[in-house]
């Protein structure tokens, strides 16, 4: 018998005696990418005293954390971003502002002063405006109507805002020869009279006042995703968008209520991924006007936001039975065919880097790596949070940033199939056994589940293993633990014993 390819990764589903050769019952702490048995590396040391929910922010290039549960995303050079049971922010790489400003509470206050221009009845509102990015608040309650005949009006604005991303108020008004608010001034952000005297002819080319259904984003969005240039968040069991185009405008209509409590949402090719805990919904169209609600999975949903990310065109996450994966359409346990129903205590999250789905859960790392024959493998490594940024994949531990497998070899433990030459009711013997190695290994023989023998090995070369005559047996299983590398196993083995 020779092995020499052990790229077949973990698979706990069959029963030993029926995994192909290449397979392995245990697989940590591995690289099969080349077909031999190569230990990962540890994380290294990169960055000291980032929070634990941290990400990259590329526009300004810095790592961005949270101590609290938090979200991000990353839409035109802002970061926006999430956190737990607070008002979602916008970040410029100087300023942190809210997202979204929050509207005045008190109406103008309007008088007649003397001679003027205007003629006719006139209504005020006024709005809280951030000039550096167009973020204009809801509109005041109106003032009351004064009528004017050749006047000036006085308004006096009550409220100025407290909010640090306001940077003027504007006024708007109606009547005379306007049917729409329309812009009379911009105005410093304070508490002020203004006195209009300008002429219905002289503003009717000004803005149109449009952002009366813009409110600012709902205190506790969380799970914050961009798709069709919008921005989508939730809180409980509702979806929460925001206008197109507009990251600061959330309307209070804009929403799509679920029966269950969201766990995450994620875009894929034809629509957004909506998850409760046992269910798989998706919304369909690409504007408020057009979005379908339907049902995809009625048994699978998702176990956690921050386990959903996209791989080759498909979508991954966690449910209660495994890794899912749908690009759109049927939803399927991608990691049950090898490993079967898996369950974890604590999750973490989940990153991917160069087709490598890495899955953070109870003190390890569970990976699906999509590179080649699609394998399952686990890394032995506790880490509190995962990032991966310019192709480097980042792990937060004990509030310092690492970089994975960067440091020194990790010790790893394969352990093969039973084998059993195609015959597990043979009763054979098994002998001569060569390793070629390079480094330091344990090697272990198990014949019908007794261990036989053992060698530590080292150094560089092909070792001749002498098992003991008590190895025989119906199946064979080979260990191996350490941090070398391993090329290459062969032994031999006489058919049916008496």
């Amino acid at each position: 018998m020779l092995l020499r390819d052990f790229s077949g990764g973990l698979n706990t589903r069959v029963h030993p005696s029926l995994l192909q050769p290449n397979e392995a019952q245990e697989y940590t702490n591995i690289d099969g990418s080349s077909g031999a048995i190569i230990p990962v590396k540890d994380k290294a040391l990169h960055t000291s005293s980032i929070n634990k929910y941290f990400t990259w922010y590329y526009a300004n290039s810095e790592f961005i954390s949270s101590s609290t549960e938090a979200s991000y995303i990353e839409y035109k050079d802002i970061l926006y971003s999430t956190r737990l049971n607070d008002y979602p922010t916008k970040y410029d790489g100087t300023n942190t502002y809210s997202l979204g400003i929050i509207g005045p509470s008190s109406s103008p206050i309007v008088s007649l002063n003397g001679s003027g221009v205007l003629d006719g009845t006139y209504t005020y509102l006024y709005t809280y405006y951030n000039s550096t990015d167009g973020t204009e608040s809801q509109g005041s309650t109106l003032s009351t109507e004064v009528i004017a005949s050749l006047n000036t009006i006085d308004i006096n604005i009550p409220t100025a805002s407290t909010d640090p991303q306001v940077t003027n108020i504007r006024l708007y008004r109606i009547g005379g020869a306007l049917s729409s608010y329309t812009l009379v001034s911009s105005l410093s952000n304070s508490v002020q009279t203004y006195s209009d005297n300008t002429a219905d002819i002289d503003i009717a080319g000004n803005h149109i006042y449009d952002s009366a259904l813009y409110k600012e984003a709902p205190i506790g969005l969380k799970y914050i995703t961009e798709a069709y240039g919008m921005l989508f968040g939730v809180v409980d069991d509702k979806l929460y968008y925001s206008e197109i185009a507009k990251p600061n405008a959330w309307p209070s209509t804009y929403f799509i209520d679920f029966p269950e409590t969201i766990m995450g949402i994620g875009e894929v090719q034809n629509g957004l991924l909506v998850f409760t805990k046992y269910k798989t919904y998706i919304i369909t169209g690409n504007n408020p006007l057009s979005f379908t609600k339907y049902l995809l999975d009625g048994s699978q949903g998702c176990l956690s936001h921050y386990t959903i990310q996209f791989v080759n065109n498909t979508l991954l996450w966690l449910s209660t039975d495994g890794i899912c994966a749908s690009s759109g359409g049927i939803v399927e346990v991608i990691s049950l065919p090898k490993v079967g129903k898996i369950s974890f205590t604590s999750i973490n999250n989940a990153q991917v880097l160069d087709n490598v789905y890495y899955l953070a859960a109870d003190g390890k790392i569970f990976c699906y790596d999509f590179r080649y024959n699609k394998i399952i493998r686990a890394i032995d490594n506790s880490v509190d949070w995962l990032g991966s940024y310019n192709d480097t994949l980042y792990a937060n531990f004990s509030n310092d940033i690492y970089e994975m497998m960067q440091g020194s070899p990790l010790t790893y433990k394969w352990k093969s199939p039973i084998l059993t030459e195609g015959e597990y009711s043979n009763y054979k013997l098994f002998k001569e056994f060569y390793i070629r190695y390079n480094g330091d290994i344990t090697f272990k023989l198990y014949v019908d589940g007794a261990l036989v023998n053992i060698k530590q090995l080292s150094g560089n070369t092909c070792y001749n293993l002498k098992a003991l005559d008590s190895a025989r047996g119906y199946g064979l299983e080979i260990e191996l633990e350490g941090t070398g590398e391993v090329y290459e196993i062969s032994y031999k083995v006489t058919g049916r014993q008496k």
